[in-house]
């Protein structure tokens, strides 16, 4: 049964919410017209946890826990103690041209600065995404000086040599994080940078523990990794500067879009391929 912490600030819960709802709007809706197919998707979850605010879910119950208040897009399931995240999803761009399928539920809102170290968790159930497929674990925050919208995102993907060449870091199977930060206005992507090391199928071995570590005193966040179910762990990058109140996660599944270029091409080239065909029965 999941079990959740009811001592954090009762105003602080609407500032998290809103955080994730800027944060979808922004990066995933795009409901209208049509899109390329993706390659289909599903990831499930475990376990959720942040030991030091008392925040805690098996997905053990059948029933999404309210502590998931912020959003839910796509197709999401909790049964036999999993959440699996799942398409068909929402589309979106993250930036363009990369469009991209995804399926997030956001919510469990915490205090960080002044609220003391914590180090939140989430348990993925053995996997090796397919290429351009994806799992991630990510925090949002607000800037209370700005209202611009802070991710952190710590994920396993298997990412196609094109998204690389926008985001940055390697292509194919490797674990990344994604930093990106969105005005406070219409989303606009203000700065984005992603970095990421390289891994093999067989690395992954057991459950893929996520995690992300606030640090209290210095105001950072630290990404962690674990592949073989928690029995060695890994950090990967730098300590991310987080010098926030408060803040909010979400669990996502996505895949891309093959880039529009290829896709145009191809439709081009088949177009062509059946005019030489016809033009060569007229002869």
């Amino acid at each position: 049964m999941p079990l959740r912490s009811d001592s954090r600030p009762p105003s602080v819960s609407p500032l998290f919410r809103g955080a994730f709802v800027l944060l979808a709007l922004a990066g995933l809706l795009s409901a209208s017209g049509a899109h390329a197919q993706t390659v289909p998707y599903g990831f499930s979850v475990e376990r959720f946890s942040v030991p030091e605010r008392g925040l805690f879910d098996e997905f053990d119950d059948g029933v999404l826990d309210a502590a998931w208040d912020g959003t839910v897009f796509g197709s999401v399931s909790e049964s036999g103690s999993t959440l699996t995240l799942s398409n068909p999803g929402v589309f979106g761009f993250l930036p363009p041209p990369i469009e991209t399928e995804s399926t997030v539920i956001s919510g469990q809102g915490l205090q960080l600065d002044f609220g003391g170290d914590m180090t939140a968790t989430t348990v993925w159930t053995q996997a090796v995404p397919l290429p351009s497929q994806a799992f991630n674990f990510s925090l949002g925050s607000i800037d209370a000086s700005t209202g611009n919208v802070h991710q952190y995102t710590v994920g396993i993907s298997d990412t196609p040599v094109a998204v690389a060449a926008e985001l940055g870091g390697s292509a194919g199977l490797g674990v990344s994080i994604l930093s990106v930060v969105r005005d406070s206005g219409p989303g606009n992507i203000l700065s984005l940078s992603r970095s990421s090391i390289s891994i093999l199928p067989g690395d992954i071995t057991g459950d893929v523990h996520l995690t992300l570590a606030f640090d209290d005193a210095t105001n950072t966040l630290q990404a962690g990794y674990s592949l073989d179910g928690g029995l060695t762990s890994q950090t990967i990058g730098a300590a991310e500067p987080w010098n926030f109140f408060g803040g909010g996660f979400s669990l996502s599944a996505s895949s891309t879009v093959p880039e529009p270029g290829t896709a145009v091409l191809l439709g081009l080239g088949l177009m062509g391929l059946g005019r030489a065909r016809e033009a060569k029965r007229r002869r």
